[in-house]
């Protein structure tokens, strides 16, 4: 379950990356780099999947039970992912501080 859920948060970017790309005026952030957000989510995903599939241990039994082992893996991917997300929100902050608001310049 804790899987389903860890997937579900890295298909989360996708709505806000799809609606800056398709729906939003391009007045309103000058760059947006969609990079960390995908980062971010394949991350949570692969993390999610390595976590429920058990994976390095079911292939070498014992050899992972300390370090190195999915579950060890999985939280590696889920700090990098947040990282990742946090990095993009502090880019998309910076370029919103830049760059007026196009109704403000009006």
């Amino acid at each position: 379950m804790a899987a389903v859920i860890f997937v579900l948060a890295g298909l989360s970017a996708l709505p806000g990356c799809l609606h800056l790309i398709y729906i939003a005026d391009s007045r309103v952030l000058m760059t947006f780099d969609i990079w960390p957000w995908l980062t971010g989510g394949a991350l949570y995903i692969i993390g999610a999947i390595i976590y429920a599939k058990r994976w390095p241990e079911c292939s070498a039994n014992g050899k992972f039970d300390y370090l190195g082992n999915s579950h060890n893996i999985f939280h590696v991917c889920i700090v990098l992912a947040a990282l990742m997300h946090w990095y993009g929100s502090i880019r998309v902050f910076h370029e919103r501080q830049m760059y007026a608001c196009p109704t403000a310049a009006n």
